[in-house]
């Protein structure tokens, strides 16, 4: 049975046995110890001054927790983390706190007005293996904030506790090393909001380096810095001075996207366009001029490629490449050629039908449905 109506106590913990937080295993820097019940008067935390969360509590959150613990605990949610104090406190009332809370400040409140004086917690130890306790903790905490029944994480709590680190000289205060750490604490997130998050804590700490990495910035800020300082535009904008769409070309794979939007706007509205290359920190991967060399030598390959695959065009007629098929995914009507281990072959035509086919198949499915609930009305009408 999942949901469990009765309180539970410390003798309930196989109820939970098979819901080990698998992130737990994971991390840097951090030990799964186990599974125990904790008293909360051994719990150092302070619910109003939460090092995770810049706004304090999640009023919204913490509302909808009280109303689904109310109804019964879930034992198929993740149990809050808690970790091991390196050195136990003693509050002024005389408690004993051997532990720190990595995530469950939204949790506890509504387990104390529950009539809870302690829970089941996933106990780690952090600083394992040479990471920084800081580290370990703050990974430790935003990868939790990412699980329900937790509230994500904002970008700016993300900031603040990588900032953090980086004040502790527990990492390196490079673009490079600070985006590192944010895509370990967040490998969620999409690379835009990462790349946010890294700009701002660069303008916090201001990396000590004699490079300036135009990627820090935002696409908005990017784009506008370039047309005012550069007097050039980018993310495909056009150019008024040069009647071109011009794109900003990252090193290391950003320039494939770059030419297939340029050739895509040149099929839009024939008009050319130009890049302006710029590289992230050098460093073991290569020189600042190692890697603006990148950029030139992929655009060179890439346009042989174009000339070679025009040159057969105009020879045969024909692209050196085609779909010749499809894998059989239609577990119904597609069966003998899933045993069999066919592809299927269609034409654009027969493709186009289908689709056409179904198209009618879903209209005349929803006015049999309008219809039947027509007559349905109108018989409950007649017994009325």
């Amino acid at each position: 049975m999942a949901i469990i109506k009765h309180p539970l106590t410390r003798d309930n913990i196989n109820l939970f046995e098979h819901n080990v937080n698998s992130e737990l295993a994971t991390l840097e820097g951090v030990n799964y110890i186990g599974r125990e019940w904790i008293e909360f008067r051994n719990i150092d935390h302070d619910l109003q001054n939460n090092p995770w969360r810049v706004k304090g509590q999640n009023s919204a959150n913490a509302a909808e927790l009280a109303i689904s613990f109310a109804e019964g605990i879930d034992t198929r949610c993740d149990l809050p983390i808690l970790y091991k104090l390196p050195v136990p406190k003693t509050d002024s009332n005389g408690n004993v706190r051997t532990h720190g809370m990595v995530g469950g400040n939204h949790r506890l409140p509504i387990l104390k007005a529950l009539g809870y004086k302690g829970y089941f917690f996933e106990v780690v130890e952090l600083g394992a293996d040479g990471v920084g306790y800081l580290t370990s903790q703050t990974l430790a905490a935003m990868r939790d904030n990412h699980s329900k029944p937790r509230a994500a994480a904002d970008n700016e709590d993300v900031a603040r506790a990588v900032q953090a680190v980086v004040v502790a000289k527990e990492i390196g205060n490079t673009e490079d090393e600070i985006r590192a750490f944010v895509k370990k604490c967040c490998p969620y997130f999409s690379n835009s909001r990462i790349g946010t998050i890294t700009a701002i804590v660069c303008s916090r700490t201001s990396p000590a380096t004699s490079f300036v990495n135009w990627n820090a910035m935002t696409k908005e800020d990017f784009a506008d810095t370039m047309q005012k300082k550069f007097k050039h535009v980018a993310h495909g904008k056009i150019d008024t001075r040069k009647g071109k769409h011009g794109f900003a070309m990252l090193d290391k794979g950003y320039f494939i996207k770059g030419i297939y939007h340029a050739m895509k706007k040149f099929n839009e509205d024939g008009k050319e366009s130009y890049f302006i290359g710029h590289v992230k920190s050098p460093n073991s991967q290569g020189t600042l001029a190692e890697n603006r060399l990148s950029i030139v030598d992929n655009v060179e390959t890439y346009k042989s490629m174009l000339i070679k695959v025009f040159n057969f065009y105009k020879k045969t007629g024909r692209f050196p490449f085609e779909v010749i098929g499809f894998l059989p995914q239609d577990a119904v009507n597609e069966l003998d050629s899933i045993n069999s281990g066919e592809i299927l072959e269609f034409t654009k035509q027969e493709l186009e039908i289908l689709v056409q086919m179904n198209a009618a198949k879903a209209i005349t499915n929803g006015l049999t449905a309008v219809i039947e609930g027509a007559d349905e009305e109108e018989e409950d009408y007649e017994d009325a």
